[in-house]
């Protein structure tokens, strides 16, 4: 019943909400021209007054919103939206069926396939991102959804193999070396921990599922790049050298399209516990076990969540669930911590594994279960009205990010909401009758 609440209010206020100014305006506006001209391998908009490719991402996310455009009968808000809220359902299907697996391995209560899903859904930022049109959530769910895979299946047959070969290419097509390069991270920890701090012998998974997912990497990737390079001449050496290296390197890497939001180093922590709100206490109090101490008089009304962080319990599903799911987020969160140029959005990768640690691990202590459970429609409510305050804030305080329709032909560059809406020259947006 949550989950079906937090879905239906997301899918009306995808069709209800004008386009984000300059972010999402911009990739809609982009998908929009696809649609319009059916080049499927060069997403172009107007930049500075000139008709201009966009190399700054490979074109797939464009592709399915463009898709959607052409299936739904025109570019509107919900139609470029939709592919985002589907990599949003289908994660939640993988997340669903990896516990599912971990729990019946463990004989732990089959009820935490639920609670995971429903923790990772009301999580308020994921939840936010699930709806818009950005590549944020399809990345999620290939680099995610691979690890989880990983999690529960161990890539030890060939199908889990195949199936993560396959989501760290569509990664790959989306986003770029990002996909690929955060699962081999999660997978590295995995690695070490098993190998040195359980002593375990046969860590890797059979060679010829290795070769396996490799080769389903390759096959799919290596043309789909090959037709880019073709179509843009010049795109794998700017998007490979100056987006995916050089930006994270030196302060100016030649970027077309503005400059790399600047914040700090270390500021993806920060960023790892604000997106995985309103669930990140119970990772404070499982790994924080002294701040219980400080709150003696309240000891005994928080006596579940105290249960949480003081509970060690036994099994593979604890150890597995630790060292795959939980390493991985805080292996990904170490990762962005080493550059400045990480807005949040970087971090909500980590936000499923999270829901698989604290529903697998809550799951051990029957107290903890309920407190869960009980949370849940409650965080699902705060995510709503999260989600719901920023939007009308925003049409409040700053309407320029929220133009609609009447958007002038030009704010500014960076302002595209007139070119998703009426079309780049302004003859229509493609497919509106």
């Amino acid at each position: 019943m949550t989950l079906a609440f937090l879905l239906g209010v997301r899918l009306v206020i995808m069709g209800t909400t004008y386009v984000f100014e300059p972010s999402e305006s911009r990739y809609a506006a982009i998908s929009a021209n696809m649609a319009l001209t059916r080049d499927w391998f060069a997403p172009a908009f107007t930049y500075k007054g000139k008709w201009e490719v966009f190399a700054g991402k490979p074109p797939l996310a464009f592709q399915a919103s463009a898709l959607s455009a052409l299936m739904l009968g025109g570019a509107g808000e919900f139609a470029v939206r939709l592919p985002s809220f589907a990599a949003f359902l289908a994660l939640l299907a993988i997340l669903y069926f990896s516990a599912k697996k971990l729990s019946r391995d463990e004989g732990v209560d089959g009820g935490a396939a639920r609670l995971a899903a429903g923790i990772c859904a009301s999580s308020a930022a994921f939840y936010a991102a699930a709806g818009f049109c950005m590549t944020d959530l399809p990345l999620v769910c290939c680099t995610s959804g691979a690890l989880l895979v990983y999690c529960a299946w161990r890539a030890r047959t060939l199908g889990p193999a195949l199936a993560i070969g396959a989501l760290l290419a569509l990664g790959m097509m989306i986003k770029g070396p990002i996909s690929p390069l955060l699962f081999m991270l999660g997978a590295g920890v995995d690695f070490l921990w098993r190998r040195y701090a359980l002593k375990e012998e046969k860590v890797l998974p059979p060679l010829r599922c290795i070769a396996a997912a490799i080769a389903v990497f390759l096959a799919l990737a290596i043309p789909y790049f090959m037709l880019i390079e073709r179509r843009q001449n010049g795109f794998l050496e700017y998007f490979f050298i100056n987006e995916n290296l050089l930006r994270f390197l030196v302060k100016d890497y030649g970027d077309k399209y503005g400059a790399g939001r600047e914040s700090f180093r270390g500021m993806a922590a920060i960023w790892a516990f604000l997106v995985t709100l309103p669930w990140s206490p119970f990772l404070v109090a499982e790994f924080l076990p002294p701040l219980k101490g400080l709150l003696p008089r309240l000891r005994k009304k928080m006596s579940p969540l105290a249960a949480y962080g003081a509970a060690v319990p036994g099994g593979e599903v604890r150890r597995c669930c630790y060292s795959t799911a939980l390493g991985a987020a805080a292996a990904i969160t170490l990762f962005w911590c080493l550059t400045s140029r990480v807005p949040p959005t970087y971090l909500l990768p980590i936000v499923p594994l999270v829901s698989l640690h604290i529903a697998l691990h809550a799951s051990q202590t029957p107290a903890t279960g309920r407190l869960l459970w009980h949370m849940l429609p409650c965080a699902a409510l705060i995510s709503v009205i999260a989600l719901g305050a920023t939007l009308g804030g925003t049409r409040l305080a700053k309407p320029r990010k929220l133009p609609g329709p009447d958007a002038p032909p030009k704010v500014s560059d960076h302002y595209f909401s007139y070119e998703f809406y009426h079309g780049p020259w302004g003859e229509g947006a493609p497919c509106k009758r």
